[in-house]
């Protein structure tokens, strides 16, 4: 036999055992790492059947100046209600969907947890006392904060969820002054 053909023969055996150690150490190590836990990722791809245009994205209601003495003397008295819209607009398809819910959120009143508070969030100022802002649907159902309100029916197009706020006695006795709250609302689609 040639002997450079046998001292190749040997180099490139020993180059195939190399690389076989190699690929047993490489193996044997990621063995070694410990799982620690697990994660499960949860979710759905789904089409948003609508819309909600800027002008119900952000919005004021107003209402308007109420006499103390129509708030005064029970707890539980209600001003006028104040007609207000959130404004959808849905996609053909939306009649895949049975309809949508609102959830309103935001800062409740320390006497009536089913009604925003007045004055949050405000560092100065005086702001009413007993009073809080309350909201109910489209037929004066009351609707209790952090709650699903009743469905509305949804079609494709133009759609407007229709809601009213008032201001309700938390106190037998109100303090006059301003009376702002704020909430935020999520659409829920059925």
């Amino acid at each position: 036999m040639n002997f450079s053909f046998t001292k190749s023969l040997k180099m490139k055996t020993k180059r195939i055992v190399q690389l076989a150690a190699s690929l047993s150490l490489a193996v044997l190590a990621q063995g070694a790492h410990a799982v620690d836990g697990t994660i499960n990722f949860v979710g759905k791809v789904a089409p948003v059947p609508c819309t909600i245009p800027g002008t119900s994205q952000n919005m004021t209601v107003l209402l308007g100046t109420i006499k103390t003495s129509d708030l005064n003397g029970a707890v539980g008295k209600l001003s006028p209600p104040t007609p207000f819209t959130i404004q959808l607009i849905c996609d053909p398809s939306v009649a895949a969907t049975k309809g949508a819910t609102a959830t309103f959120q935001g800062p409740l009143d320390r006497d009536n947890k089913n009604a925003l508070q007045v004055g949050a969030g405000q560092v100065t100022g005086s702001y009413a006392e007993g009073v809080a802002v309350v909201l109910a649907d489209s037929a004066g159902t009351r609707i209790n904060m952090e709650k699903e309100s009743a469905v509305y029916r949804l079609n494709g197009g133009d759609n407007q969820l229709s809601f009213k706020a008032s201001y309700i006695s938390t106190l037998a006795s109100v303090k006059p002054g301003p009376a702002n709250a704020t909430a935020q609302f999520t659409i829920n689609y059925k």
